[in-house]
């Protein structure tokens, strides 16, 4: 893989970071950069700017198998490795992890295919530039079905929360994710 080059499409006060190869040609760099400049306003450059899929699009729900019964725990103190995490990711951002084992095995498998990874990377053979959009949020743009969330309360001592979107560890979103990514296949995988 390339080395990197960070470059600041935005000012010292509100940085827009991308980065490019740092074996383009100065001819290479100049054009790539010129080009995101004019098109820097389609790009999200924070979470506010981000309001997620339209659920008319893709939304993820959770085909629980017929019988299963919620699991409710009660609030204990615990190995702090076994409970909820808070991980923070930037400065100004964190993510919350949680354990969905009995959600999941209350979930019948989504068998929707996946693509074949060798097939995606041949695809990319011949091709003068590849570029690769930022697929680290993915999951936060795909809400749950409104009717779901409450399948996945999250109870902590100052009251109890529902994800709205799709949370990372659980079952088929895999699957619901690339659902999605459908809307683009009349431009992938084409030479």
């Amino acid at each position: 893989m390339d080395e990197l080059k960070e470059i600041n499409l935005g000012d010292v006060e509100n940085p827009w970071p991308i980065y490019i190869s740092t074996l383009l040609t100065d001819d290479e760099e100049k054009a790539y950069v010129e080009l995101m400049h004019e098109f820097k306003d389609v790009f999200a450059w924070t979470y506010k700017e981000m309001p997620g899929l339209d659920l008319k699009v893709v939304v993820h729900q959770l085909s629980i198998k017929k019988g299963a019964r919620p699991v409710e725990l009660a609030q204990r103190r615990s190995d702090p490795s076994w409970s909820l995490r808070l991980k923070l990711k930037s400065i100004n951002s964190s993510r919350l992890g949680s354990f969905e084992r009995d959600l999941n095995g209350a979930c019948p498998k989504d068998d929707f295919p996946l693509p074949i990874t060798e097939l995606m990377i041949n695809a990319t053979m011949g091709h003068e530039a590849l570029s690769f959009m930022d697929g680290s949020s993915r999951y936060n743009q795909i809400r749950i079905v409104p009717k779901d969330e409450k399948l996945m309360a999250l109870r902590t001592p100052k009251g109890i929360y529902y994800y709205k979107v799709m949370s990372f560890g659980l079952k088929n979103t895999d699957a619901t994710y690339q659902r999605a990514m459908k809307i683009f296949d009349d431009m992938l995988l084409r030479r």
